[in-house]
């Protein structure tokens, strides 16, 4: 027996079966390319911007910390470089460029006669000065006799003078309580080189 076969069959399964089907194949692959030329196009490219932006934003925040870190060490030092003049002279005259070891002498022996001390004995430790990075350091002896009063008197004038003088230590010696003993200083004075 023979199927039969109606005109309009043809038609009705080209229109409403297979002609969706195709189109929504059409429809979905040009979906899919615009999704995929998006991505490609407009999404991976944004993304690598970002990283980039990522790492310029570590760098500059790196370079910005840095940058505090010298304003603070700029504004510890700052009022020091704002100082006077005569702040700069003080410090020249607290350690002078040379030893100049006469007037030195001369300067500890006028000092120690003005505390009433009986001066036994001012020498320098060494004729060479030790040399340390940047300056140099002259170790000197005064032996000398008077009261205790008058040892804490010169030791609180050679510190607080114009010349930077560092008592090393004090031999005190046959002290009386109240009465004249011998003592020992051994002072530290310094120049730059």
């Amino acid at each position: 027996m023979e199927t039969r076969r109606y005109r309009f069959w043809s038609r009705y399964t080209r229109e409403f079966m297979y002609e969706p089907v195709k189109k929504g194949i059409v429809i979905s692959a040009s979906n899919a390319l615009l999704i995929l030329g998006l991505v490609v196009f407009g999404i991976v490219p944004q993304l690598a911007q970002l990283a980039t932006n990522r790492s310029l934003i570590k760098e500059r925040k790196a370079v910005v910390t840095q940058t505090q870190e010298r304003l603070k060490e700029i504004n510890e030092i700052k009022p020091i470089i704002e100082a006077s003049t005569s702040t700069f002279t003080k410090l020249q005259n607290l350690i002078p460029k040379e030893m100049n070891l006469s007037a030195l002498v001369e300067l500890l022996s006028v000092k120690t006669s003005q505390h009433l001390f009986q001066l036994v004995y001012l020498s320098p430790a060494s004729t060479n000065p030790t040399s340390y990075t940047g300056f140099k350091e002259m170790l000197i002896r005064i032996d000398a006799r008077g009261s205790q009063q008058n040892i804490l008197s010169l030791i609180e004038d050679l510190e607080s003078g114009d010349r930077f003088v560092g008592v090393k230590s004090v031999q005190i010696e046959n002290f009386p309580k109240e009465g004249v003993g011998s003592a020992r200083l051994n002072l530290a004075v310094y120049s730059h080189d």
